[in-house]
This record gives structure tokens, sequence and C-alpha cells, in this order.
């Protein structure tokens, strides 16, 4: 959304989920929204601040399986922005964008929104996300995707609770940092 706002004009959106409630508190959409798929939520968000903008989207996951696919989206691409919540998906991502010399930029939240990280990927000018897990310890490894044990030093509640909480004001500087450096690329 906030790349529309900017004026970017073309997305490709790729997510094979649907929203959940769960989701809500930190999300653009609504709970009209529950049970829809988040790409055509997110893809009205986008024509809601610009409605010129193209919009493509894929109802499927990043994943080993959708690796051609995923390859030629990439192709098509100036810049991939990464906020899958999977290592797997990163892996993918970093390893086709890197083939290709196309700029990467991945970002997420921990468990539970205690923090996040931003990683801008520059093939063959910088470090990949490759590299960047490969210099971590394997503690480091652990919290960088945290376990379970992770999440509860972090918790919100001392009480079980039915979504992983993670507030929009916790996730949406993240969010607009990966967009400001989107629009510097």
């Amino acid at each position: 959304r906030e790349l529309a706002k900017a004026g970017v004009g073309h997305f490709i959106g790729m997510d094979h989920d649907r929203l959940e409630a769960g989701n809500v508190v930190r999300h653009v959409a609504g709970l009209r929204d529950v049970g829809r798929r988040k790409t055509r939520v997110m893809a009205e968000a986008v024509r809601d601040k610009n409605p010129d903008a193209k919009i493509e989207i894929y109802d499927q996951k990043v994943a080993w399986d959708t690796k051609n696919l995923v390859n030629t989206l990439i192709g098509q691409s100036d810049l991939v922005i990464c906020a899958a919540d999977t290592r797997e998906a990163r892996i993918i991502l970093n390893l086709l964008c890197v083939k290709q010399h196309k700029p990467l930029i991945l970002g997420g939240a921990f468990r539970r929104a205690y923090g996040g990280q931003i990683l801008d990927v520059r093939p063959h000018t910088g470090p990949c996300y490759q590299c960047f897990l490969m210099n971590l310890s394997q503690a480091e490894r652990e919290r960088y995707a945290p376990a379970a044990q992770w999440a509860e030093l972090a918790a919100y509640s001392d009480r079980p609770v039915p979504i992983e909480p993670g507030l929009s004001n916790d996730i949406a500087p993240i969010g607009h940092m990966m967009a400001k450096l989107g629009l510097q690329h």
C-alpha cells in the first residue's frame, strides 16, 4: 500500500494464505476480509491508493515446487520485496534473485513481533541472505527464526493465546522501512 501511495504502478503478488482473524490486528484488512485470499485483499488495498496500478496475483506458495513460476515472475520485476514468514521462501527468493541480479528486500517481524529485521540484498555488491545465515552463530540462527521458547520470553500474556500477538504498531515500522528501501532502489 505504501508503494502504491508513492506512485508505484506495477505489482506482482504471490501468497497462498487466506486472512485469519488473528491477522487483523496487524494487517490493513479488516474482519470483513477474514477467509479471503490475502493477495486479493492486498490488490484491493493497492487499487484504493492507485486505481491505475497494474496488479498480477498468484494464489500460490513460494516453495521449491513453484520455483519455476517464481523465477519467471522475478525476471519480470525490477525489485523483489519479501515479507514471507518462512525461511524456505526467503532462501528460494534469495537464490533466484542473486542468479538474475535482481535486488531483494527481505523483512519480517520475529514471533509475536517483539522485533524484526530487514535485509537489503544487492546481488554481487554485498552479502545475500544465504551469506547472512552462514555468518550467524547457532544461537543467533534460532533467534532469527525463533523457536517456541524464544516466543515465550517475549509473550504478551502468561496464558495460551489462540493468535500470535503482534500489533500493527509493532509491525508497521518494518513495512514502512521496506517500502522506503524499495523506493530508493
